[in-house]
């Protein structure tokens, strides 16, 4: 027996798009990144194809913009019109190479320039609607017109997808809005993440030197009462010393931004000597 049929004409069973099988998932990472050329030296590549036309002979060579990034589609442009001119055909087979590896190259970062640019818009107060044309979404039919927004938002989710490349853990990032929108709050988790751990560390930093200032402003009485070890030693001057070292900078002055190296330095320091005074009586004004 079939099933009934609705007005419309359908069965009343949901369907199923085409792209979207059994058990699909559309914020799942890809099983194998995307083929790319890779790190590109494009100011070193456009040198070699200016060396290239010099090399064979390309008689407007004097005309060719300098190889600069900033300057990478003009060189294209004069390399194309004037490709033919090379000689051998070894040197123009090369150029032609070289080109086509610089037009990939461009043509991988061109996703990441159009979501700069979006999003440079939208932060200037445009619309999602104003950014359907230039990203080639406008439609002349009314019925269409009403999803352009939604069009254009999933657009700007895909060129930021392949702007990110991989989500935060560095897996192949699926162009999916699900799956841009997911990597998105990853990415974002993973930076308050970061910043809760430099502030802790921060906060960290500054108690550890404030400990410091205050055992060098009880300098003396700490040296005072301290007591020799077994072998003899005084152990409050050598550490104090060693504090206050670690604690100026070149100039003499208490350095506002150690390197790590020289505050763990400073951290360790500090915790032996608390230790040292731990095991001594208390000094007169203060706790060790």
């Amino acid at each position: 027996m079939s099933p009934p049929r609705t007005p419309s004409g359908g069965t009343g069973r949901p369907r199923r798009r085409p792209s979207e099988p059994d058990g699909f998932d559309p914020t799942a990472p890809l099983t194998s990144a995307r083929p790319t050329v890779g790190d590109v030296d494009v100011a070193a590549l456009l040198r070699d194809l200016v060396a290239l036309h010099e090399k064979g002979g390309d008689p407007y060579v004097h005309r060719m913009p300098e190889p600069e990034p900033d300057l990478a589609l003009g060189v294209l442009r004069h390399a194309k019109v004037h490709n033919h001119r090379l000689r051998p055909a070894a040197v123009r087979k090369q150029a032609a190479l070289i080109r086509t590896k610089l037009w990939r190259h461009l043509e991988e970062r061109a996703p990441v320039e159009q979501s700069a640019g979006a999003e440079d818009a939208l932060d200037a107060g445009a619309e999602l609607a104003e950014l359907a044309e230039p990203l080639a979404l406008s439609s002349n039919e009314p019925a269409d017109k009403r999803k352009v927004k939604g069009a254009v938002h999933n657009k700007l989710k895909r060129l930021k997808g392949a702007a990110l490349g991989t989500d935060a853990d560095g897996r192949p990032l699926r162009l999916t809005p699900q799956a841009v929108r997911a990597a998105e709050e990853s990415y974002a988790k993973a930076e308050r993440a970061a910043l809760a751990r430099t502030r802790a560390a921060l906060a960290e930093q500054e108690a550890v030197r404030a400990r410091a200032r205050e055992l060098l402003a009880r300098r003396e009485q700490i040296e005072a009462n301290d007591t020799a070890d077994e072998y003899g030693e005084l152990w409050a001057a050598f550490w104090l010393e060693h504090i206050a070292t670690l604690l100026r900078g070149p100039d003499g002055e208490e350095d506002s931004e150690p390197s790590e190296t020289r505050q763990t330095a400073l951290a360790s320091a500090v915790d032996a000597l608390t230790r040292h005074l731990g095991k001594t009586k208390p000094v007169a004004g203060g706790e060790p």
